[in-house]
């Protein structure tokens, strides 16, 4: 699925990559969470949606994926306003965050995401 995403020895499909990396998530493949949110937070080959980015982004979180943990703190605020917005109301929900829940990719909900990473197990 990254290979058809990235067009990297084959023609670029969004929609191909969407099929392989959703097979690959459904396998439990963790790497595949954070590019199948993407494609999603984007709408590229699919319908864009926030909810299920934001999901897959959280899961991949909860998960341990660094990949993950990177994009939705070292480059959060690249994340589209609705999906940081759902993050927050996941992070309160789970008692790591208190700030406004206003999609604002802000230093506290950076923080928030690294206290909350920080109490999760590691991946085996």
């Amino acid at each position: 699925g990254y290979f058809y995403m990235t067009g990297s020895g084959v023609e670029p499909s969004d929609e191909a990559a969407i099929t392989w990396l959703d097979r690959s998530v459904r396998q439990g493949y963790l790497h595949a969470f954070s590019f199948l949110a993407e494609l999603h937070e984007k709408g590229r080959g699919t319908e864009l949606s926030a909810e299920i980015a934001a999901d897959l982004y959280w899961d991949a979180l909860v998960k341990g994926d660094p990949t993950a943990r990177e994009r939705v703190t070292g480059q959060l605020d690249q994340r589209e306003r609705e999906v940081v917005r759902i993050l927050q109301q996941k992070l309160k929900d789970v008692g790591a965050y208190r700030g406004l829940i206003d999609g604002l990719a802000g230093p506290s909900t950076v923080a928030a995401i690294n206290r909350f990473t920080e109490t999760l197990p590691e991946p085996s």
